[in-house]
């Protein structure tokens, strides 16, 4: 390419500007106005320039003086014209407070869902959509694409996936407020298989990090091993990938700081969630027995049943989720189910009754998380095991602009097409009514 080829055509960038700029005195009526009217117009022009550039309703302008001392990068968390920072943050949260759903959910390898799962990620048990949906699950054999669609088609359009992450079977999603992304950092992932055999990912985990105005999270999903009985294999899962998590990478607050050995050390708030295969040490039949007194109670109680839970009693004993917390459990055993049913495993196998469908979190400040819910979605019955969901308010506190931003970004693929669905779905929910299928309008839509 010559050195001409690689010039813009400045003549002709000429040309073309004076051009517009008689077809827009054409448009207003100056064409036979003389040169004090383009005098005019040109101060009005530059007039509107600097009244636009010098404030904007609702947006906070930012001075040249200070964009140049490049203040606001170094951290005032009061700076008002910090992203993430305080005055920001009291905006969108006045009282800095965050309501997040955490779902887990083992799908069995089904390949396609028939049903739909409104109750397990909009249960009737939450009065208000939350601001974050993560949704973690295990032995996914669906497209993976074909599930983000579900999940975005169910929570709607004012939420969009932020980011996913897929190993094997294992997947994990963070669907958010669209007005929240641009609070985030980046986000950062991981994966980690816990199988002898690392192509066989079946096992292990997935995780999901990213950073909220100054608030560090990650979420993490997993899949310990099955062995009953054999609860020191679950034990060795757990402290694998807590040292084996290589996150958070790029987006650290504090660079100068010794970066913990453990992931779950690293961040503000930590979320564990997934089938993580812990059972009850008892005969089945007397679990079965167990569960059948509790349900016929006003007020269920399965503290009975817990007493024998291999996770409680690690927990209790400081082997294992060092620090974690967990909700109350007010709901039965969520595996193993005969799938499409609410009876507990009839097969030859007929497994005992157990919670293995979990949900932890851990927090650096005290009270930092407070878990408002945490319940299964027994309706959703085409697995084997029933999903988990719990709900917590996370109290979130200022940043910095030293971080690398988002910059608003999203699965906007996902996020268009499911949006399409719903008014396909709606329409054709319109149709299914005998007054909609006679109206003339109703064949205009199929038109």
């Amino acid at each position: 390419m010559s050195k001409s080829d690689s010039m813009p055509n400045i003549s002709e960038s000429v040309r073309s500007s004076k051009r517009n700029w008689e077809v827009i005195r054409s448009k207003i009526g100056l064409e036979a106005v003389g040169t004090s009217a383009d005098d005019t117009m040109r101060r009005s022009a530059s007039t509107l320039s600097v009244n636009t550039t010098a404030s904007s309703p609702g947006i906070q302008s930012l001075r040249i003086s200070t964009a140049r001392h490049k203040n606001f990068l170094v951290g005032q968390k009061q700076s008002h014209s910090s992203v993430m920072g305080a005055t920001e943050l009291d905006r969108t949260f006045p009282d800095r407070n965050i309501n997040i759903f955490v779902g887990t959910w083992n799908i069995y390898e089904l390949k396609k869902l028939d049903d739909s799962i409104e109750d397990f990620i909009l249960p009737k048990s939450l009065e208000f959509v939350p601001d974050m949906f993560v949704i973690t699950t295990q032995e996914n054999e669906l497209d993976r694409r074909e599930w983000e669609l579900t999940l975005q088609e169910t929570v709607g359009p004012s939420h969009v996936v932020y980011h996913s992450v897929q190993h094997g079977t294992l997947h994990i999603a963070v669907l958010m407020k669209r007005e929240l992304i641009w609070y985030c950092s980046v986000p950062e992932s991981d994966t980690v298989t816990v199988r002898v055999f690392k192509q066989i990912r079946t096992k292990g985990a997935v995780a999901l990090s990213f950073t909220m105005f100054g608030t560090s999270f990650v979420f993490i999903g997993s899949h310990f091993k099955s062995d009953e009985g054999n609860g020191k294999a679950r034990v060795s899962d757990y402290n694998t990938i807590n040292k084996t998590l290589k996150l958070p990478r790029a987006v650290v607050d504090n660079p100068l700081q010794q970066t913990p050995p453990l992931a779950s050390l690293r961040f503000d708030c930590v979320f564990w969630a997934g089938d993580l295969n812990f059972r009850i040490n008892k005969d089945r039949e007397s679990v079965i027995k167990m569960i059948k007194s509790v349900q016929l109670k006003d007020h269920p109680n399965y503290e009975p049943l817990l007493e024998h839970e291999e996770l409680t009693r690690g927990m209790a004993n400081g082997e294992i989720f060092e620090d974690f917390q967990e909700g109350q459990i007010n709901f039965p055993p969520t595996y193993k189910f005969d799938p499409g049913t609410d009876v507990y495993d009839t097969t030859a196998k007929c497994r005992i009754p157990s919670y293995t469908d979990r949900i932890l979190f851990k927090s650096k400040r005290k009270h930092g998380i407070v878990c408002k819910k945490y319940l299964s979605a027994p309706e959703v019955n085409c697995s084997d095991h029933k999903p988990v969901y719990a709900l917590y308010q996370v109290n979130l506190k200022p940043g910095r602009d030293t971080i690398p931003l988002s910059g608003g970004q999203f699965r906007r693929d996902v996020y268009i097409e499911a949006s399409k669905r719903r008014a396909l779905r709606r329409v054709a929910a319109n149709l299914k009514s005998p007054s909609q299928l006679t109206s003339k309008s109703s064949i205009c839509v199929i038109c």
